[in-house]
């Protein structure tokens, strides 16, 4: 169905009543349709009728001296009667310039079905429409509504799109498991109870494919350029509203946001993250929970004050808790003094010191880091390596850039699993820990091949590939792994095979 209601009249009405009608219709968010339903001598009522509601969910026909003038036969009359599907209305008459008596007189049965008058006023008809075609706490009309308040024109309710997003892309959203779609935030309401929470929750996922949709396809991610992130926020109807009630889901997604300067309108909301207590500012580790029961989600996402009045259900399970006891990951020894770190991990470029974090830390989350519902995994840890190596990453500043390059020879097993599972000249020599082979022409060539296979997935230009490889080398990048021997270089080489 492509409309919500179609309104078949005379075309002596259109002018004094069914065009003001319609836009008042239209006003309230309705999609209608009228000009093509006009009745003129002639015409088969019947076939008008069936016609509109094959193409809308509701059909309003505008009884009038005019449209009685029609010569109606009473078995066309007595058909408006039986519009009905399963006991619900769908055709409503409205009286326009007529009294029962006119309506008893061509035809009885359709004097005792529901009608308004255009006596009442046209607000009033159009009240009481409204309550017929949209009724209160109906949950795709409350989805519908909160869409076009965001910019955001829907199909009609009733259109096979709705359904694709209720039924596929909403549990996949909530529960995303390793299919995870970038730029996800938690739904509005985790357990909803009523039309109106579900409808929310409904709009939600439809804007959250479009947020997907949109960062997958500018490859929005942690190496994007700041501005670039900055668009993205103002044309995506309803992100920045969301992002702000989640800001360590957008710390998450956009870390370059979390620098001073890039914030974007967030910075209260980033600075409420650097509160040593807040577990929303934390990546999920390896031996933190992993489930996604609601129970498990609410444990990680304590709501701050920003997020109560909207999210109540993560509020109401995670009541009673100290944020103290929520600070999930004790993450001592990815500090730099082996101690409490100063804040989450998600939020650490924020930080004067980077939250106390090691360069190994702060490499592996900018890759990386994970929440219970989101990763940001986007790019290898190679892949990181060679952007970091390149021009494209001279937006960052200076001493984070250096920390993350440090922090990459650090987390030599990240980048050397990516290799030694493989047979090629780079991946054989770097298994077998051999320093002279690793110099040799052939591994240098094959190394500068792959940092240009890496760039070309960045959609960066392979003309720094040289530089970049020669770089690598430089930088120690291969000797802190050479350094480990060749049986740990033999044992990443199974552990990834295994895993794949």
């Amino acid at each position: 169905m492509l409309y919500d209601v179609f309104i078949s009249h005379a075309s002596e009405d259109k002018e004094d009543f069914v065009r003001p009608l319609a836009a008042m219709l239209i006003e309230q968010h309705l999609d209608v349709w009228y000009d093509e339903l006009v009745l003129r001598p002639g015409d088969s009522l019947r076939e008008s009728i069936d016609r509109g509601l094959a193409q809308s969910r509701f059909g309003v026909v505008v009884l009038s001296p005019a449209f009685f003038s029609k010569n109606w036969t009473n078995w066309e009359l007595n058909g408006l009667v039986a519009r009905q599907t399963a006991g619900e209305q769908v055709v409503v008459p409205v009286w326009h310039g007529v009294t029962k008596p006119d309506v008893l007189a061509f035809s009885p049965p359709l004097a005792d079905v529901f009608a308004p008058t255009s006596e009442q006023g046209i607000e009033e008809v159009v009240q009481s429409l409204l309550r017929i075609l949209k009724p209160i706490e109906s949950q795709l009309i409350v989805a519908r509504d909160y869409l076009v308040k965001r910019g955001v024109t829907p199909p009609v309710v009733t259109d096979q799109w709705w359904f694709d997003i209720i039924e596929q892309e909403g549990p996949r959203l909530r529960a995303p498991g390793q299919n995870v779609p970038t730029w996800i935030f938690p739904p509005p309401f985790l357990t909803p109870q009523t039309p109106r929470e579900r409808g929310i929750n409904i709009a939600w996922a439809a804007l959250q494919v479009r947020w997907s949709q949109h960062t997958e396809a500018d490859r929005i991610t942690q190496l994007t350029a700041p501005e670039y992130v900055h668009k993205l926020l103002d044309q995506e109807p309803g992100l920045s509203e969301h992002a702000g009630s989640y800001p360590g889901f957008l710390a998450l997604h956009a870390p370059q946001l979390t620098l001073p300067g890039l914030e974007h309108g967030f910075s209260s909301a980033f600075d409420a993250l650097l509160d040593v207590n807040d577990a929303n500012a934390y990546r999920v580790r390896p031996e933190g929970p992993s489930d996604q029961t609601p129970e498990a989600i609410a444990s990680v996402l304590y709501p701050g004050p920003r997020i109560r009045a909207t999210v109540g259900n993560f509020e109401s399970m995670a009541r009673g808790r100290s944020k103290a006891k929520q600070v999930i990951p004790h993450a001592e020894r990815s500090t730099t003094n082996g101690r409490a770190p100063l804040c989450g991990e998600l939020i650490a470029w924020r930080h004067p010191s980077f939250g106390n974090y090691n360069s190994a830390e702060l490499f592996v989350s900018f890759v990386g880091a994970r929440n219970i519902l989101a990763s940001r995994m986007c790019h290898s840890y190679f892949q990181c390596i060679v952007w970091l190596l390149s021009s494209a990453s001279n937006w960052m500043p200076k001493k984070l850039r250096r920390r993350l390059i440090q922090g990459s020879k650090m987390y030599w097993y990240g980048w050397a699993s990516e290799f030694v599972a493989f047979r090629t000249p780079f991946g054989d020599a770097l298994r077998q820990a051999d320093q002279r082979q690793l110099e040799t022409r052939k591994v240098l060539y094959d190394l500068k091949r792959q940092v240009a296979a890496a760039l070309h997935e960045l959609h960066q230009s392979p003309r720094e590939a040289k530089l970049i490889a020669e770089e690598f080398f430089e930088n120690g990048h291969v000797d802190a792994a050479v350094k480990q021997g060749a049986g740990a270089l033999t044992m990443v080489a199974v552990s990834s095979s295994l895993r794949r």
